[in-house]
């Protein structure tokens, strides 16, 4: 069964009260030492979340909060060792440290910046992680097809990357954190370089992953509407050093399509977080 069978059979499972943990961060802060300043840059304070299994949760607060940093941290890329870094409290993937968990390759990540192979074709570019991980066969060619058939680049499967658009390569770095189906998939801004009507039919598309793949996602967004539209629930930062101004659950019903966002219930949310994110701002 392919992907798009698996979304048009797809039947949620019954709501339960209690969900297992993904990922467990307790008291985690984070500081930067500057070059040319004696005082560390204080750029998280005090986190504490649990996010659970298999949820769609959403990062939003102010530009240079620490959105990227804390998505880092989780991915196990910026670490207790580094040298330029202070980072205090815990952070743990399935009861592991975010380093093994990243050994373990537990996470897909899709940052801001796709960093494509410019000797290999798309097709191949997606394929990389299954050849890593030993994949061979009609799976892992039914992989990748059906993830070039999503992201809508299956025609461009053997192009190069420099004859690609920068939102087609951000499509291609997509389908690529997606195709060895990892248990937690970290994504910072991936849509930011796509126009809009691009935009929305991949948020539509990640959406319908989700529903079917049930892959916990932690997603870094400057877009609230793109937040409230695929969240389960929204993360809200204050500035610098970002502290947890709100966690809010999403209202919103669990199937959502392109009349979704001009609904009351959608617009509804998208008003309460942005009251919430701008709060300190209005009363100024």
């Amino acid at each position: 069964m392919n992907l798009r069978e698996e979304i048009s059979q797809f039947k949620p499972a019954p709501h339960t009260e209690e969900a297992s943990v993904a990922v467990q961060i307790k008291q985690l802060s984070l500081s930067f030492s500057l070059q040319r300043s004696k005082e560390p840059l204080r750029v998280l304070d005090a986190i504490n979340l649990e996010i659970r299994n298999s949820e769609f949760i959403s990062i939003v607060g102010p530009s240079g909060c620490g959105k990227t940093s804390m998505l880092k941290i989780i991915g196990g890329i910026i670490k207790s060792d580094d040298a330029n870094a202070e980072l205090l409290g815990t952070v743990t993937v399935d009861g592991v440290t975010t380093v093994q968990a990243k050994a373990a390759r537990l996470f897909g990540f899709a940052f801001q910046n796709p960093v494509l192979l410019p000797w290999r074709t798309v097709r191949d570019n997606v394929e990389l992680p299954l050849e890593i991980a030993g994949y061979s066969g009609p799976d892992k060619t039914s992989r990748v097809s059906d993830l070039l058939e999503l992201m809508d680049i299956r025609g461009f499967a053997q192009s190069y990357p420099h004859e690609l658009s920068g939102g087609m390569q951000q499509r291609v770095n997509i389908a690529r954190a997606l195709v060895h189906q990892p248990k937690i998939l970290l994504m910072d801004e991936p849509f930011g370089a796509l126009d809009e009507i691009t935009r929305e039919k991949l948020n539509l598309a990640l959406y319908e992953l989700h529903r079917v793949k049930r892959t916990t996602i932690v997603f870094v967004t400057h877009s609230l509407r793109e937040a409230v539209f695929l969240s389960n629930r929204i993360l809200i930062l204050s500035k610098r050093p970002a502290k947890v101004k709100a966690l809010l659950d999403s209202p919103l019903a669990l199937k959502r399509d392109e009349n979704t966002q001009s609904g009351k219930p959608y617009l509804d949310f998208l008003s309460q977080v942005r009251n919430v994110l701008f709060q300190e701002e209005q009363k100024k």
